[in-house]
C-alpha cells in the first residue's frame, strides 16, 4: 500500500539564481548553508543567527539541499 507523500513547495523561500539554488531575496546558496551546518555541526538556531535567517528559511535550506 502507497502512502500519499505530502508536496512540499520551497519556492516561497528557495529561488535559483545562475541555476544553483539560493535563499529567496537573498545571496546565499542553499549549499553554503548546508555546507556550515556539516563541517562546523551548526544547529539551525546557530545557522540562523549566523547568516540573519527565519528558521524557515534554514530549514527550508536545509530539507532543499537533503533532496
Amino acid at each position: 500500500m502507497l502512502t500519499d507523500t505530502p508536496i512540499l513547495n520551497l519556492s516561497k523561500y528557495i529561488e535559483l539564481r545562475d541555476n544553483r539554488p539560493h535563499i529567496r531575496g537573498r545571496r546565499i546558496p542553499v549549499a553554503t548553508i548546508a555546507h556550515s551546518s556539516q563541517t562546523h555541526g551548526w544547529d539551525v538556531a546557530t545557522l540562523c543567527e549566523q547568516f540573519t535567517l527565519s528558521y524557515v528559511e534554514v530549514l527550508s535550506a536545509l530539507l532543499y539541499y537533503s533532496e
